[in-house]
């Protein structure tokens, strides 16, 4: 039996492996992008929450269009319901900020379940 964290985990680690091993960054992002969301989701009961995602440096009135350019390679890497004849131009640099953001999230919670 698996739980979303040891998911979650599973991906993250993986997508960390893959990073230090400069392989496919689009796989990164994608195995980053899915651990990170669930890391965040679970994050909620444990009070840890994403720099990223819910920055309290971001303005209120522009957290909509500050996710939606976050999430923009994400949604084009796992979705064609809308844009499947798009284009799309990937940062690898997203990476960085998305493994990082997961891991201190993950780090928040993991260490409030560890005994």
């Amino acid at each position: 039996m698996l739980s979303k964290f040891d998911v979650a985990e599973r991906q993250l680690l993986q997508a960390i492996r893959m990073f230090f091993n400069d392989e496919d960054p689009i796989s990164i992002h994608t195995l980053a992008e899915a651990a990170a969301q669930v890391i965040c989701d679970i994050g909620t009961d444990y009070g840890v929450k994403s720099n990223l995602r819910e920055s309290d440096k971001i303005r209120e009135d522009k957290k909509n269009e500050w996710r939606k350019i976050l999430f923009k390679s994400r949604n084009f890497f796992k979705h064609a319901d809308k844009d499947k004849n798009e284009l799309h131009e990937f940062n690898t640099e997203l990476n960085d900020f998305s493994l990082f953001d997961a891991v201190v999230m993950y780090g928040g919670i993991k260490k409030k379940v560890s005994t």
